[in-house]
């Protein structure tokens, strides 16, 4: 233990048996300071060494359990701390001993010096010990934070111990858990805020305002698809959203919304600034971290919500995204809520639409049936039963209302049951009937009625409508009319017949006159007077040969006439040829005469000039109308023709100043074409 070498005091445990001994040896010198020899004491320390083994067992024993011991004696300094305090904090034990934990615990000096006395006063016994856990967060030497459940306890002597439990784990789930109920209860309230919003535009900022709520900014928008559009619009923002941007357009792939658009999926940029794919604005720089969300229809995107943080070092996190995920599938709900109802209010508007104007029509119908002077009445298609008429109906037959729903269709249309049926039968197919009937009123008289039929659905079943319009005095005027037609229609026939004898009468004269005259010439104007009245008198006579007074057939005239003309010229048909081309021309007495004139005038000339000395032609007389009613008469032959000097409106000829005067009558135009013989061609509208 000692040795001369050392030559000084020494002290040292030894075991002697089974005891423990303090051995303490001092060196005895001279008075030259030359070591003589030692003085030892022997002190026995068994109970020490026990409580040594203790503590070290306790040691052991504390940093198996793992829970953090401090000691702090009267003065308030930690005297022991745990393995587990610097296992776990990392800090040396004197970094941690005497007033280092203080420094450690306390930042702030007041609190150190506050917690000091505390220590101090409990361990004397002057204050009680706070016997209710607390808890405290202590940093390690990284800076990282552990949260310590703590329960001081009044230790032997003047001293306090601190025994601490490391709950941060514990802590990091109570904070989700307590962000999940937050979530959940703010998802609980938005479902029904939501729900409860059935306008789109309300709904849409109750959803934007809701999202940014959850996550904590107040920075959001919300784009929503237009059905057949290939873009979707910004619809609502609120904050640095609110008049910024409403109403842009993206294209799936754009922007962040335009991807979460694309993908369906989530979609957070933390860094917003420094993302190669955020869209040129320059507005857009101020964005600290942008998150999107999808809204889905079943698996179509229909919109994406948007939240935005504008502080430094904000960020949007897994649990965020989760919750707002879980918001966007209410919000689809919602939004689908919103506009089922706004669809079903779109029908009920419609709907109350259609039954306003159905009632107005209605009223109207009504209005209309029952002052219009022709009878309505619905009859049902199977058992012929009345089931509704209007008051001019009833006056018509006679019938009170009430009367009228007894009556089927044989009580009152006059005609055998078959026909009836017949005629039902021919509605019931589709086929619109109209006609002239006769009912049988009341009393029993019988009246002439034009009705007008056809099927409609009434009350589920299948109904004919009919009109019915009492022609009884409109059936005595036409007999009357038809009567007087008849009178005037003999004393037409009889004027014509009477004109045509008095002209044939006349022709007769001039015939039996020519007789008594000798000069040629003479005798040739007496011949083309009776021409001329021949063709006035054979118009008069096909008219009262004609069924129709006004009008004669102008082809069978004309035959009649030029048939005539060349039995009078004795002219041998093998010799000139007759070609007439007359469409289905029927002309009026205004009309015919003058064209009856003009072509004897001309057919005659022909005859008389245009082949002298039995030399053989062709006469042709066309007659032809266009699209206007234009009619336009030719008459030409392959003659001699006119001589070249001859000029139509100072000619000598009584016949041609008949033809230029008769087509001015006409309102015609007359064209001479000389070409290959002689043509007259005369333009007119019927008179």
């Amino acid at each position: 233990m000692w040795t001369e070498e050392k030559g000084h005091r020494e002290k040292k445990d030894r075991a002697i048996g089974d005891r423990w001994y303090l051995l303490t040896a001092d060196p005895v010198r001279d008075g030259a300071g030359l070591l003589m020899g030692a003085v030892s004491i022997m002190v026995d320390i068994m109970e020490r060494r026990r409580d040594e083994v203790k503590l070290k067992l306790l040691d052991r024993v504390i940093s198996m359990v793992n829970n953090l011991v401090l000691v702090a004696n009267e003065r308030g300094e930690i005297i022991y701390a745990s393995p587990s305090v610097y296992s776990m904090l990392g800090y040396s034990p004197e970094e941690v001993l005497g007033e280092g934990w203080l420094a450690l615990a306390r930042k702030d000096s007041e609190d150190r010096e506050r917690e000091k006395r505390y220590l101090s006063a409990t361990a004397k016994g002057e204050v009680e010990v706070l016997s209710i856990p607390y808890e405290r967060k202590i940093y390690d030497k990284w800076g990282h934070p552990h949260w310590i459940l703590w329960q001081d306890t009044k230790g032997p002597g003047n001293s306090i111990i601190g025994i601490g439990a490391e709950i941060t784990e514990h802590k990091r789930v109570d904070e989700k858990v307590r962000r999940q109920n937050e979530y959940l209860a703010a998802l609980h309230e938005t479902a029904l805020a939501l729900m409860n919003r059935l306008e789109l535009e309300d709904l849409l900022k109750a959803i934007v305002m809701h999202a940014a709520v959850l996550v904590g900014t107040q920075h959001g928008f919300i784009h929503l698809t237009e059905p057949g559009e290939t873009e979707m619009v910004l619809k609502l923002g609120v904050g640095i959203y609110s008049n910024k941007f409403i109403g842009d357009r993206i294209k799936p792939g754009e922007g962040l919304a335009g991807k979460v658009w694309q993908t369906g999926q989530p979609l957070v940029v933390n860094g917003y600034r420094a993302w190669p794919d955020r869209l040129p604005d320059p507005y857009l720089a101020t964005f600290q971290a942008v998150v999107g969300v999808p809204i889905k229809f079943g698996s179509q995107v229909v919109g994406v919500i948007g939240l935005v943080h504008l502080e430094e070092g904000r960020t949007f996190g897994d649990e965020e995204i989760a919750v707002l995920s879980q918001f966007a599938g209410l919000a689809s709900m919602a939004l689908n809520n919103a506009r089922l109802h706004t669809s079903v209010q779109q029908e009920l508007d419609r709907r109350k639409r259609t039954e306003e104007a159905l009632r107005q029509s209605e009223e109207r119908y009504r209005a209309v049936v029952e002052q219009t002077a022709e009878g309505i009445y619905l009859a049902d298609a199977k058992t012929r039963r009345v089931l509704e008429s209007n008051e001019a109906f009833q006056r018509l037959l006679g019938y009170t209302s009430e009367e009228t729903l007894d009556l089927t269709v044989y009580d009152f249309v006059a005609h055998d049951r078959e026909s009836i049926d017949l005629r039902i039968q021919h509605l019931l197919m589709g086929k619109l009937l109209a006609g002239e009937r006769q009912y049988r009123r009341k009393d029993g008289s019988l009246i002439d009625v034009e009705v007008t039929a056809n099927t409609i659905s009434y009350g589920g079943r299948e109904v004919f409508c009919t009109v019915v319009r009492d022609i009884t005095n409109r059936k005595q005027a036409e007999e009357q009319v038809k009567a007087s037609l008849k009178e005037k229609e003999v004393l037409l026939k009889e004027i014509h017949h009477r004109v045509k004898n008095n002209l044939q009468v006349i022709y007769s004269l001039l015939d039996l006159q020519s007789n008594y005259i000798k000069d040629p010439q003479a005798l040739r104007v007496f011949k083309e007077g009776q021409n001329r009245i021949r063709s006035m008198a054979l118009i008069h006579e096909k008219l009262y040969q004609s069924r129709d007074l006004a009008k004669i057939d102008f082809a069978k005239y004309l035959q009649s006439l030029t048939d005539h003309l060349f039995r009078s010229y004795g002219v041998d048909p093998e010799t000139i040829t007759l070609r007439i081309y007359v469409e289905d021309v029927f002309l009026g007495v205004d009309t015919a005469i003058p064209c009856g004139l003009i072509i004897n005038e001309l057919v005659s000339n022909s005859l008389k000039y245009a082949f002298p000395t039995g030399r053989n032609g062709e006469i042709v007389i066309d007659l032809r109308s266009d699209r206007e009613n234009n009619l336009t008469l030719t008459i030409r032959d392959n003659g001699v023709g006119l001589p070249k000097d001859l000029d139509l409106q100072n000619t000598m000829s009584l016949g041609l100043q008949l033809v230029t005067l008769l087509s001015a009558q006409l309102g015609g135009t007359l064209a001479l074409d000389r070409r290959g013989g002689t043509a007259f061609k005369i333009t007119f509208k019927e008179r």
